[in-house]
């Protein structure tokens, strides 16, 4: 077996993240046959080189509007069919306009028109900021042709970006089947490979207006003294570093901002009147560091019932006194919050009129930051559930509850209505293990039914939103995952057969994208709907939102993605 086939045998359990490193997800040690090793292998290095020479050459060309380079990379046979004009629908909303088709019939047009269809793309574009092209899936036919040549068929996904000469934002997406025909890698350079195109979804945009603008230095925000991957050495860069909680702790009528840094950083930031904003951290009693276990738990909530919210910053509870000052009750919250909490979700749910909160933790004793695998139940720590006792102390219920959560670990937590009995229910979203829907009982127990409803996810989960998307009355689960277009495509070439029970679909899971749940019609399960939604292909996607940012009455989606950007030059996702 040779260096490349023993590599591919390797990396067959490990999915590609953003960033360009590995990320290694699945335990068992497999090696698949040496023939499907070497056939990987050599897809992937040939994807390399389509994306990096022709892609590239395509992209370009599209830049400079010049469809006569295009031209120059078909062959003599080659045969075009794109998306019909005429097929596109509108959709269009108080900031959007789109227009966008799927067929599986596409209308075939003259070679020679090709190039300027592509470059056509472009037409309301005033700027070009970015034109990509990506391979999603590969294969090649076994069969040699004449002169060594072998046939390649290629799913693209061809798309840019730009701005109208309006400066607003416009872009375009196209899905395509595509044929090329090379022997070598010294083909792809430089001679002309593409056989067919065959165009088989076409989507364009363009906003009407833009949402926000970056408001940073106005609102007097540009002085604070925040970790920054851009300013750090490589060595003290980090995924998380800073959290945030909204709330108008002082009751003026303008929303407030409390931040906490990983490096035990905190700030209170008063809104004056919708103008900027002041700090008063230390003027209202809080330290401006922790000392105790630097994290990031920043949480709002009115514990005791006095109508002013009071204020959560990692293990250390500070209790509200009118919105003027803060008075730290770390002795309450010492016997039941932890130093090295993940995150915390805030809800009544024993339904007694006071505010209960279920604390989330990530890396077990000894393993801070250390690489997990898929279905790791065993290097995080158990969760914990606290009752609000009426405001005079808190105590632990996790054991009663059964909420532990076992020792996986859990990234994130949000309750909310899952069936109709009001009491309030709890998703916990866990990194490298499947996630949980704990049912509330009613009587302080819980169920989980994440499995049999279909919302445990294998995917490694790193967030989640939950609303009502279509205004049905029910909720809808939006989870964010990693999407890894390497890993979808060497997915495509291996099965359940290749591994051990269970492993193959750990490693679909691990690039499997965002997933978005909705409750089936007779209410007993989840549906999985994210790429009819078009909101899977996110990237590295971390704490996605939903809100309704157009004032329409529909929710809509946010989603973050990428890993850990260095250089702001260079950002990440």
């Amino acid at each position: 077996m040779n260096a490349s086939a023993r590599y591919i045998g390797i990396v067959s359990l490990l999915v590609l993240i953003g960033g360009g490193g590995w990320w290694l997800f699945s335990a068992p040690a497999v090696i698949l046959s040496e023939d499907k090793q070497v056939r990987i292998w050599e897809l992937e290095h040939a994807t390399f080189e389509l994306e990096t020479n022709l892609g590239g050459a395509i992209t370009s060309a599209i830049k400079k509007r010049d469809a006569a380079a295009i031209q120059k990379r078909l062959r003599e046979d080659f045969k075009a069919a794109v998306v019909n004009e005429s097929a596109l629908k509108r959709r269009e909303s108080r900031i959007c306009t789109e227009d966008s088709a799927i067929t599986e019939a596409p209308t075939e047009i003259p070679a020679q028109q090709f190039g300027e269809y592509l470059t056509s793309l472009v037409n309301s574009f005033d700027k070009i900021e970015s034109v990509g092209l990506r391979i999603l899936s590969i294969d090649r036919d076994d069969q040699l042709l004449n002169d060594g040549m072998r046939r390649w068929t290629l799913k693209v996904l061809l798309s840019a970006r730009g701005s109208t000469a309006d400066k607003l934002p416009v872009e375009f997406e196209s899905t395509a089947f595509v044929t090329a025909v090379f022997a070598r890698d010294e083909d792809i350079m430089s001679t002309p490979v593409i056989e067919t195109w065959s165009s088989r979804s076409l989507v364009r945009r363009s906003l009407t207006q833009r949402l926000f603008r970056d408001g940073t230095a106005g609102w007097g925000l540009t002085g604070l003294k925040l970790p920054d991957n851009w300013a750090l050495p490589k060595e003290k860069s980090s995924t998380l570093w800073t959290s945030a909680a909204v709330e108008d702790f002082d009751l003026d009528g303008f929303l407030d901002l409390a931040l906490h840094c990983a490096n035990g950083k905190r700030y209170l930031l008063r809104n004056n009147n919708g103008e900027d904003f002041e700090d008063v951290t230390q003027a209202v009693g809080i330290e401006p560091t922790d000392n105790i276990q630097p994290n990031m738990v920043v949480q709002w909530f009115d514990y005791d019932n006095d109508g002013d919210p009071d204020l959560l910053l990692g293990p250390m509870l500070y209790r509200n006194e009118g919105g003027k000052r803060f008075t730290n009750l770390r002795e309450m919250t010492k016997d039941v919050l932890p130093g090295d909490m993940m995150s915390v979700c805030v809800a009544d749910y024993d339904q007694d009129g006071w505010l209960d909160f279920y604390v989330l933790r990530e890396d077990g004793p000894g393993q801070i930051d250390s690489v997990g695998f898929l279905n790791d139940e065993e290097s995080g720590q158990e969760n914990i559930l606290v009752k609000n006792r009426e405001g005079r102390g808190f105590l632990k219920t996790t054991e009663i509850a059964g909420v532990a959560n076992g020792l996986r670990r859990s990234f994130a937590g949000l309750w909310f209505h899952a069936n109709d009995d009001n009491h309030p229910d709890l998703y916990v979203v866990n990194d490298f293990a499947s996630n949980s829907l704990y049912i509330n009982r009613g009587d302080g127990t819980f169920e989980d039914i994440a499995e049999k409803t279909l919302v445990a996810n294998f995917a490694n989960s790193m967030g989640a939103a939950i609303g009502d998307i279509d205004n049905d009355g029910r909720s809808e689960i939006y989870v964010g995952n990693m999407f890894s277009k390497m890993g979808r495509r060497i997915i495509e070439h291996v099965s359940a057969a290749d591994y051990p029970p269970g492993v193959y679909e750990q490693i679909r899971g691990a690039c499997a994208g965002n997933q978005l749940y909705r409750l089936s019609a007779d209410g007993t399960k989840y549906e999985e709907y994210s790429e009819k939604a078009g909101v899977n292909a996110v990237g590295w996607a971390y704490a996605p939102a939903m809100v309704d940012f157009d004032s329409d009455g529909r929710l809509d989606l946010y989603a973050t993605a990428g890993f850990i950007s260095r250089s702001r030059t260079r950002p990440d996702g």
